[in-house]
């Protein structure tokens, strides 16, 4: 299926990405995990993006979420981002695209009433062929921003 002319600047997101991360904030304990990335394309001005990780210790489940990108300006052109996470918070993002490089700060960020209070997300993602690297700061329980996930992946099936 051909790209939409308005996301051709992201096909280097296009497919499965899997690999290993740690996180780690100030009320919790550091912890690793193993996770995995799927971007497509349908046709249409848009990306679909979906996540999930597991554990390191066990290989349970752990968080997971799941969006859509999509692009709007002239380079350096303007990404915005909805994501759900299954924690229950709805994040929006907008940032800039560079050539494989992505920096993305929440402008809203919505919880359902049993969901944990975060109010900013941050995420910088590098880009460099086949291995994607990012990093996640977050504000939560009435802290400010601190960072939060890292993660480097490799591309394992190309869309």
């Amino acid at each position: 299926m051909a790209l939409d002319p308005d996301v051709e600047a992201l096909s280097f997101l296009l497919g499965k990405w899997q690999g290993e991360g740690t996180g780690e904030y100030p009320t919790i304990q550091p912890f690793a995990f193993r996770e995995e990335l799927l971007f497509e394309c349908n046709g249409k001005p848009f990306l679909s993006y979906s996540q999930k990780t597991w554990s390191l210790e066990d290989d349970s489940p752990m968080h997971s979420e799941t969006g859509f990108l999509r692009l709007a300006g002239p380079a350096p052109r303007r990404l915005e981002i909805v994501v759900a996470h299954s924690t229950g918070l709805v994040e929006v993002s907008e940032g800039i695209l560079e050539p494989g490089k992505i920096e993305l700060i929440s402008t809203n960020v919505h919880g359902t009433s049993t969901a944990k209070t975060v109010t900013a997300i941050g995420r910088s993602i590098i880009v460099t062929g086949d291995i994607f690297k990012y990093r996640l700061r977050m504000a939560a329980g009435g802290l400010p921003a601190h960072h939060h996930l890292s993660g480097e992946l490799q591309k394992v099936e190309s869309s």
